[in-house]
């Protein structure tokens, strides 16, 4: 499922974002990770806690944080405002972004913005969305077997 939601995430921001990958601490380490170019969206998963339902059916409130790295080295002062600027588009674009394979709305619920920065800036947004997963529904079988016994039962 965490899979299906990066997907998702990353089919929709690709056109504007020019690094999108998995969150992985990479600003404390900048000068020793692989190199990737900005701004740059980096994906978080927080714990799921599934609830069991009926049928092997799964589901849970999952909360994604997107780490959106921007280079804060600008000219002036007004052009630090491009920077909040890809987080807005970035909301808008994800705003009530799902599908039919399990993930509904995506819901902002949460904005850090980043006011202790170096090079990089690491402004966070929070995401929630209800996801319901169906493996076992939708892969299970009966069958039913006719047993011939020679047993009397008078």
């Amino acid at each position: 499922m965490r899979s299906t939601i990066y997907n998702l995430i990353k089919s929709a921001l690709s056109d504007f974002v020019a690094h999108i990958g998995l969150w992985n601490e990479q600003v404390l380490y900048a000068e020793t990770e692989q190199a990737f170019n900005l701004p740059a969206v980096f994906v978080e998963f927080a714990d799921i806690n599934w609830t069991q339902q009926l049928h092997g059916v799964r589901d849970a409130v999952a909360e994604i944080r997107l780490h959106i790295i921007t280079d804060s080295r600008t000219a002036d002062w007004s052009d630090a405002l491009d920077n909040l600027a890809i987080a807005d588009t970035i909301s808008d674009t994800l705003h009530a972004l799902h599908n039919q394979s399990g993930v509904d709305s995506l819901t902002l619920v949460s904005t850090h913005t980043d006011h202790n920065f170096d090079e990089l800036r690491n402004d966070i947004e929070t995401y929630q969305c209800h996801i319901t997963y169906t493996p076992a529904a939708t892969q299970r079988k009966t069958t039913v077997e006719t047993i011939e016994t020679d047993a009397d039962f008078k």
